[in-house]
């Protein structure tokens, strides 16, 4: 019987886990090389331009679904108003009162075109979309403090539509708005006339339109919540409500900005569908500007104040208001359309002059830049024949929120597809479509490994995919197409096998002379303590033999 079988291997098994860590991290050395960190030391060669077009401005347009006068509408309150109007002033009601309490509803309401208008072509052309570059927001959102983060504006330009009915906080906050500097774009008359209270998905009316409610009985009160308040900071107020024809269009014949510009555009007596439903009354003629003067049909109908589209500049914001209710016409009438595009475009920039409708507001000529370049994976930019392994970056200036035909995308991946022996008859493609991986937030990185590709012209075709935010838009498209050649020796193609094999045989040479090393010395030292036997003898002067040998 051997040493070995004798002991049941315990001398083995001391050396046993030094060797599996040794052929372990061995192997994993020989199979690592090509995961060695790198970083491109040479310029990139190759710059070409995506159709993917760069946003010149943030998301900073927000149009406002007005929920509260839309549910005030929806068989709520103006059904109470209607049973009631005989109520003498100082009379109270406690009947019904269900009808000043309603559930909110979701909707555009009078304001209902306005929005289609948003997703019409024409605003396409402009590229104002609404979930893109056009953020849609509703009334709750703006009581609870949506138009500001940290105390900072989130938005530029803020657009209403019939908002007649509006929280204390909601009204505070939209004047707040403006004097900060944000621009306050009003398309429809009969802003801001009454009070409301919002709680837990229920409106009540407070305060407004000849009526207050303190939530155990109403009673006559003011029409205007705000009729001061509003005189200042928003410049106008509500004239009155009436049906029939009124109107002729409208008269663009002053020295505003946005009057010169719609006059170069249309003409300075614009034809307009609008015929009459509720106008504001230009009160507050300080530190405004006329835009246009609504004419009257009937002379004599004409107010002490006038009915104008004007802007009103408060504090470091400013008012742009049409003085009628616009959204009856929007979707048809070219005017407003001019009109609220010019609005945005100068709520945006400050300036109008140096655009013109129908271009688009949010830039369309800033390409993404992408810029690849091919190394040598140990080396610097290739310069010649490709030889083992190599990458090339894509570098882009931008990665995330691209607009593209009016839509927001991201950068989703770049791929790159390579095909073999471009100079034949009959390209060969590869295996596989190359992924690359992202380097940072601007630059994507191809690795190539030329061990697998013969030796000859290549073409390298890189594309990208962007995909749309908050909408199922995407596309592919191809950024680059590169040529190199790859000229490997043929003891350079033997290395992906040379390698990880000559790894394998070192570790195993040195496992069996480790082995017997070790239990020469094990046996010597048993000899040398008297504690061996003939058969230990005989293994001792075998093994020297061995090594001896």
């Amino acid at each position: 019987m051997t040493i070995a079988q004798r002991q049941g291997g315990r001398k083995h098994s001391r050396f046993g886990w030094p060797t599996f860590f040794l052929v372990l991290i061995v192997s994993i050395a020989s199979f690592s090389l090509s995961a060695v960190p790198y970083s491109p030391s040479g310029s990139a060669e190759m710059v070409t331009f995506s159709r993917a077009t760069i946003a010149s401005t943030e998301n900073r347009i927000a149009v406002v679904k007005p929920i509260f006068s839309a549910t005030a509408y929806s068989n709520a309150f103006y059904t109470f108003y209607s049973k009631y109007s005989a109520v003498p002033v100082g009379e109270y009601v406690t009947t019904d009162l269900n009808l000043l309490n309603r559930t909110v509803v979701d909707e555009w309401g009078w304001s209902e075109r306005l929005g289609a208008w948003f997703e019409s072509d024409t605003a396409r052309a402009l590229h104002l979309v609404l979930g893109n570059t056009v953020t849609v927001i509703n009334e709750i959102d703006v009581d609870q403090g949506g138009l500001f983060h940290d105390g900072e504006r989130v938005y530029d330009v803020v657009i209403l539509g019939f908002t007649e009915y509006v929280t204390e906080r909601e009204y505070l906050y939209y004047k707040q708005f403006v004097a900060s500097g944000g621009t306050l774009i009003i398309m429809d008359a009969c802003t801001f006339l009454a009070e409301v209270t919002y709680s837990n998905g229920y409106l009540s009316l407070t305060k407004g339109h000849r009526w207050e409610f303190n939530g155990t009985h109403a009673w006559k009160s003011v029409r205007h919540r705000w009729y001061e308040d509003n005189m200042n900071w928003v410049g106008s107020n509500l004239w009155k409500y009436w049906a029939g024809n009124h109107y002729n269009g409208i008269t663009v014949n002053t020295t505003n900005v946005l009057s010169d510009f719609i006059r170069s555009t249309l003409g300075e007596n614009i034809y307009s569908s609008y015929r009459g439903h509720e106008e504001n009354l230009l009160q507050n003629q300080t530190e405004t500007d006329v835009i246009g003067y609504w004419n009257f049909v009937n002379a004599s109908e004409i107010p002490e104040y006038p009915v104008a589209a004007y802007m009103h500049k408060y504090r470091d914001g400013v008012v742009i208001h049409t003085g009628i209710m616009a959204s009856d016409v929007i979707s048809s009438d070219e005017f407003f359309s001019v009109f609220l595009a010019a609005s945005i475009r100068f709520g945006l920039t400050g300036e109008i002059s140096q655009w013109a409708y129908p271009e688009p507001l949010i830039s369309g000529y800033d390409f993404v830049e992408s810029t690849t370049a091919l190394y040598e994976k140990y080396g610097g930019l290739a310069m010649g024949p490709l030889s083992g392994l190599a990458y090339c970056d894509i570098n882009f200036n931008v990665t995330e929120n691209v607009l593209r035909d009016g839509y927001r995308c991201n950068l989703i991946s770049v791929t790159g597809e390579l095909v073999e022996k471009v100079d034949s008859d009959h390209p060969v493609l590869h295996d596989t479509i190359l992924q690359a991986q992202i380097v940072n937030n601007s630059c994507w990185r191809i690795d190539i490994n030329t061990f697998h590709i013969a030796n000859g012209n290549c073409r390298l075709t890189i594309n990208a995919t962007w995909g749309g935010i908050h909408s199922s838009y995407a596309v592919d498209e191809t950024i680059e197409i590169l040529y190199f050649n790859v000229h490997n020796n043929w003891w350079i193609s033997t290395l992906p096998l040379t390698l990880p094999l000559g790894s394998l045989l070192s570790a195993a040479i040195i496992i069996v002379v480790y082995n017997k090393l070790s239990r020469s010395i094990c046996l010597r030292e048993k000899m040398k303590s008297g504690k061996l036997d003939f058969l230990v003898l005989t293994d001792i002067m075998q093994l020297d033999l061995e090594v001896a040998y």
